[in-house]
């Protein structure tokens, strides 16, 4: 799935809760993936989420998950 617009922190909806729906998926298998709750908001939980992920994978480290 892409998303066409960044996500950032404070944003809100169906976009936020799908992105904490894969990343508390990402965190059952992989430890290094701290586990976030499905809100829909997206906060500082979410943000230490997505930098784990983006670090895992040599992602730059923005908190941002774009394209």
């Amino acid at each position: 799935m892409t998303y066409p617009y960044a996500i950032s922190t404070g944003n809100r909806g169906e976009k936020v809760f799908i992105l904490q729906y894969f990343l508390s998926v990402l965190a059952e298998f992989y430890d290094y993936i701290p586990s976030v709750e499905i809100t829909g908001n997206f906060g500082a939980e979410t943000k230490r989420s997505v930098l784990a992920f983006q670090q895992s994978k040599g992602l730059p480290q923005t908190g941002v998950v774009g394209d």
